[in-house]
This record gives structure tokens, sequence and C-alpha cells, in this order.
């Protein structure tokens, strides 16, 4: 049997230090190209969420049309496995809540559209989630 150097022995240690140090790098990269990914989805859910509402404003007869919404927020996400769910309710300007025929004691009745947007999202790690979603609301009148 045949006795290492010093030279080949510091080459050895140089090798597995590199094989470890390569090991938490990858690791490191996937993690950042992870949550790019996530951060990406949840710009788009929120940006369609963004469209579908948006549409809903257009005009009087578009804010009552739950379709037209959910399909504008869907061809803005731009997914096939996007859903989005549209929705109008009504309030008063203290915040509470009042059916669209009713009426408030103060002030008028406020119109509100909200479109509500979400998406699968497969990570290389686990514990982050599993479904992204996104949410607009404005005042349609």
């Amino acid at each position: 049997m045949r006795k290492l150097n010093r030279t080949e022995l510091e080459r050895g240690s140089a090798m597995v230090e590199f094989a470890m140090l390569v090991s938490l790098l990858l690791l490191m990269l996937f993690g950042v190209i992870d949550m790019s990914r996530m951060f990406r989805t949840c710009s788009t859910m929120a940006g369609a969420a963004e469209a579908g509402v948006r549409y809903g404003l257009l005009s009087a007869g578009n804010s009552s049309n739950l379709t037209g919404m959910q399909q504008a927020a869907l061809n803005d996400a731009n997914t096939a496995a996007a859903s989005a769910t549209a929705t109008r309710f009504c309030g008063c300007s203290d915040g509470s809540s009042v059916s669209c025929s009713g009426s408030c004691a103060s002030g008028s009745v406020r119109l509100y559209v909200q479109v509500v947007t979400q998406t699968p999202f497969k990570s290389f790690y686990p514990g982050l989630p599993t479904v992204i979603k996104g949410k607009a609301v404005m005042r349609a009148k």
C-alpha cells in the first residue's frame, strides 16, 4: 500500500470541499429560481384580477356581466390552469354591507366589483404555497 503525499491529500480535500460548496450553491440557485417563479405567478394572478375588474368598470352593463369579467381575467392570465370568480356587492360609506336594492342610513349605496383569480403552483421545495391567488376590488359607482 502506497503512502499518499501532502499534495495528493490536499487535492482530495479540495475536491470534497468543492463538491460540498457546489451542492449548496445549486440548492440556493434553485431556491432563487423557484421564488422568482412564485413572484411572477403572483404578479400574473394579480394583474389578471385587475383586468377582470377593469372590464366590469367599462360600463354599467359590464358591472353585472360576471362571465365577461371572468373571461377578461382568464384572457389576461394566459394560462389554461387559471380560474377566476367574479362577484358584485354593495356597501355604505361607513363600510357596512347592504343589499344592492337597499338603502344606507347616510349616503348612497356603493356598488363594488371583485375578481379573484387562482392557479396551481408546483414548487421545487415543500412548504411553499400550492395555489397562488390574486384579488382585485374596485368601486363601480
